[in-house]
């Protein structure tokens, strides 16, 4: 794991050491000498890629979640993802890696087993589990011999709109919204539209 983990810094990625899903460190490097003393310390740790650092954001297919249907749902829509670096599992998990340089906001969540991942350290392969089986590259599209593609458009939540998102997320208001709209809609003799119900509420 260690020569492995070596390369990747030699590439020029953020990588940290993780027992499970948990980061060791407090930081990720792409230091040589830092990365070779982490897994001098720790050989069986797993290695993460601080997708954050690098600039990096994945997709991830969940099968199990019918992601794969949401897949070829947005293939018929969008039309194929472009060429990029990919991994997968014995179960047929899949991850797509994109270019994230400027911190594009993306949905969590963008289909039905369809996640997007951008600021958390995701575990690189070679990871074993403990049934033996494999998290690997897929031949061809291996981190560092095929070159990371641009995050699709239809990802990317515009900054407007994410602004809008962002003035709703205040918790105070977003529980007076709720109690207020429950008790008119409780109210039948109550009729007034949703936005006098807001008007009530904000004034």
């Amino acid at each position: 794991m260690k020569e492995t983990a070596l390369e990747y810094g030699l590439i020029g990625y953020f990588i940290v050491p993780l027992k499970d899903q948990t980061p060791l460190t407090d930081f990720s490097s792409n230091d040589i000498d830092q990365i070779g003393q982490w897994w001098q310390k720790w050989p069986g740790a797993n290695i993460g890629l601080d997708l954050k650092k690098n600039g990096i954001c994945a997709l991830e297919i969940l099968p199990r979640r019918m992601g794969d249907i949401s897949l070829k749902k947005m293939k018929k829509k969008f039309g194929t993802l472009p060429e990029t670096v990919m991994a997968k599992t014995w179960d047929n998990k899949q991850l797509y890696f994109f270019k994230n340089l400027h911190g594009t906001l993306v949905p969590k969540q963008f289909k039905r087993g369809v996640e997007v991942k951008n600021d958390i350290f995701i575990i690189m392969p070679p990871r074993l589990y403990q049934s033996g089986k494999q998290w690997i590259w897929v031949q061809g599209h291996e981190l560092g011999k095929c070159q990371i593609a641009d995050l699709p458009s239809y990802l990317i939540v515009k900054k407007r709109i994410w602004n809008r998102i962002a003035k709703f997320r205040n918790k105070s208001i977003f529980s007076r919204l709720r109690t207020a709209l429950k008790g008119l809609n409780a109210n039948k003799n109550m009729r007034c539209s949703y936005r006098e119900r807001v008007s009530m509420l904000l004034n």
